[in-house]
């Protein structure tokens, strides 16, 4: 199985959510993890952050949020994955 077919496969399983994005407007910064909206954490080339200040948590709840508003789930992820399998056969 291939990374894709496997992510087409899981993008139906209703417990989880795979978000892919098609087009983007933003960037992300890199690899952010937010944990229960008290701490984030940030991995870089050189370290490991923790964010805890409201303020600056409240930055990565805002990027989130339009990061997953750019995302497709469901079947249109496996409609997006399955145009990408086709383009590069």
């Amino acid at each position: 199985m291939t990374p894709a077919s496997s992510l087409s496969r899981t993008s139906s399983f209703p417990s989880l959510r795979n978000p892919v994005s098609a087009a983007r407007t933003m960037w992300s910064s890199p690899g952010f993890w937010i944990f229960d909206e008290s701490r984030v954490l940030i991995e870089t080339p050189a370290a490991e952050l923790a964010i805890t200040q409201p303020r600056q948590i409240a930055i990565y709840l805002r990027t989130f949020a339009e990061l997953a508003a750019m995302a497709v789930y469901g079947s249109q992820t496996r409609e997006l994955i399955n145009r990408a399998i086709a383009d590069f056969r």
